[in-house]
């Protein structure tokens, strides 16, 4: 299902506002103040970064941009709800994410899979964080194409640090062995 979604993120103390595009195997990604966007095409493995102002992008593969589908996770429905005038089956989540640290809360996700709400939070050792995010406005219907493409004038760059709004607007943000403690909740629902 395509759909586009206006979310407000809440990583740690931060939060930050962004636009979510979704096609079926792809999603754009953008966040205010950040000045770049990202692409993920899950059907091709790759995440892209987009630098509007520099005409430049470069990718990096979905398994370096540390998402949460990466973690195991149990979900087991506890309710629904409606929100945004859409009923939405409510899941305690547990588990572990990639890095070894605990995980648990809940998610709200619709009928057709559009995750809408999540609440979470994550311990490693004696370090803990939160993540929160929620839909705040859902448009279903077609996105254009053009959204998940690189624009032919921009030229590609060599490979560059990842970015995330989460590590961006968070400072800290890793654990002793150097893995990201904010995660991307988005990714796990609707391919």
């Amino acid at each position: 299902m395509a759909y586009r979604a206006d979310v407000e993120v809440q990583a740690g103390g931060s939060r930050y506002r962004g636009r979510i595009y979704h096609r079926p195997g792809m999603q754009r990604r953008a966040f205010a103040g950040q000045g770049r966007y990202q692409i993920l095409r899950f059907d091709k493995g790759m995440a892209r970064w987009v630098d509007p102002e520099n005409r430049q992008w470069w990718p990096e593969p979905l398994s370096a941009v540390g998402l949460l589908s990466r973690a195991q996770l149990s979900l087991v429905q506890v309710g629904e709800e409606m929100l945004l005038g859409r009923r939405a089956r409510v899941y305690k989540a547990s588990g572990m994410m990639s890095s070894g640290a605990r995980i648990r809360g809940q998610i709200w996700v619709d009928k057709s899979g559009i995750l809408l709400r999540a609440r979470l939070s994550a311990r490693a050792g004696r370090r803990r964080w939160t993540y929160k995010m929620k839909v705040i406005s859902l448009h279903v219907g077609p996105q254009v194409g053009s959204l998940f493409t690189i624009p032919a004038a921009y030229r590609r760059r060599g490979a560059e640090p990842f970015w995330s709004p989460g590590r961006t607007a968070v400072r800290g943000g890793t654990d002793k062995k150097g893995h990201d403690s904010r995660q991307s909740l988005e990714d796990l629902f609707r391919r």
